[in-house]
């Protein structure tokens, strides 16, 4: 996760840092089994790319992340199985 936020220095505008709180909660849910990241890596960092993008202040807040979160189950949820 550090990495992705690290790429926006690049970007004076982008991202600057999550709070202790909220990153303990998305790395939660990230390592979890309802994060299902099929799409591995590419996943995640769009997810985390989303949440930067939204960031006001340059920083991921409880309230981003637990809509990030609960996009990603909806996401899920819509899913075809695959054999």
């Amino acid at each position: 996760m550090d990495r992705y936020l690290l790429l926006g220095k690049h970007h004076p505008d982008s991202i600057k840092s999550i709070l202790t709180k909220p990153r303990e909660q998305y790395l939660k849910f990230a390592r979890s089994a309802q994060a299902l990241w099929r799409a591995n890596f590419r996943d995640l960092n769009s997810s985390i790319t989303r949440m930067a993008t939204s960031a006001m202040g340059g920083r991921i807040t409880e309230e981003l992340v637990a809509e990030e979160i609960s996009r990603l189950q909806l996401a899920e949820l819509n899913l075809p199985q695959t054999l």
